[in-house]
């Protein structure tokens, strides 16, 4: 377990901390944590990706998705705001 970093004392496993703390360890925190491409291969140049998101269909219609392996206290603008960033 592991304290949050922006206090209250809450402790969280490691595989399901916030990605924003996780983040505050560095780039490659994420890298081979969450985003990490693990047996993926760029199609077009056979290159293996820096990283990746896995996106997981929330309903029947293909309308919602949810990030894996992303938990957050973002709230919803800041989250639409920053994961909207994403390419």
């Amino acid at each position: 377990l592991h304290e949050f970093d922006q206090g209250g004392g809450r402790k969280v496993y490691e595989g399901c901390m916030p990605i924003e703390v996780l983040a505050k360890r560095g780039a490659d925190a994420i890298r081979f944590g969450p985003m990490k491409p693990v047996g993926l291969r760029d199609p077009r140049t056979g290159h293996r990706p820096w990283a990746v998101l896995q996106l997981r269909m929330e309903n029947a219609q293909g309308t919602l998705f949810n990030l894996v392996g992303f938990q957050t206290n973002l709230k919803f603008g800041e989250q639409k705001r920053v994961f909207g960033m994403i390419p």
